[in-house]
């Protein structure tokens, strides 16, 4: 089940819910004034989500990877292309240099 759906399953169980304690408040005439804001702004709210429901998986603790953000924007994956290949550049540099430094302190250590 797509969590789009249970959204609109919940919605419409709260819906229910409010109908069941607006007839049972009735029936003892009590308060019905906060079971009719139910029905008011559940549809109110999940109206004004539904925009939202698309990064639904985000705001509910799905974390998408590296590759998966960068499906969506071919110009991140090539500004991300050319970022690795500069650190791999600048990475080999600092190991080629480590390398030189090493061989340095080998050779002065065994004069």
């Amino acid at each position: 089940m797509c969590i789009r759906d249970r959204y609109w399953i919940t919605n419409v169980a709260m819906m229910g819910i409010a109908a069941v304690g607006r007839s049972l408040a009735t029936q003892n005439n009590s308060v019905r004034f906060l079971w009719g804001q139910v029905f008011v702004l559940v549809p109110f709210f999940a109206i004004a989500s539904q925009v939202k429901l698309d990064r639904i998986n985000d705001r509910l603790g799905h974390r998408k990877t590296l590759e998966e953000r960068l499906v969506f924007s071919p110009l991140t994956r090539a500004a991300w292309g050319e970022a690795k290949q500069e650190n791999d550049k600048y990475q080999n540099q600092l190991k080629t240099e480590i390398a030189t430094l090493e061989r340095q302190l080998k050779e002065r250590n065994q004069e």
